[in-house]
């Protein structure tokens, strides 16, 4: 059995680098999945529910930006997790 252990898990609206002011709400998290792994495991697809999730929004754990993707079909978030950080 792997260490216990917690991380932070937030989500921002991160910038395109745009010269044009966007208004976007803040995402707000309210569902991960899955909700824990064993310390040691490999890397993987987190998904993250969040209300105002744009295209351009980060999933970030322990202050790391998250490799991230909006699933258009379902509205979700797809981070994906490499092993180094559940390590």
């Amino acid at each position: 059995m792997g260490a216990v252990g917690v991380a932070l898990l937030s989500v921002v609206a991160a910038s395109c680098g745009s010269s044009t002011t966007t208004d976007n709400a803040t995402p707000i998290l309210s569902n991960v999945s899955p909700a824990s792994v064993t310390a040691g495991s490999k890397a993987f697809s987190l998904d993250v529910v969040a209300l105002n999730a744009i295209t351009t929004s980060v999933v970030m754990w322990n202050q790391t930006n998250l490799k991230t993707t909006l699933d258009t079909q379902t509205g979700d978030l797809v981070a994906q997790v490499p092993a180094s950080l559940i390590a």
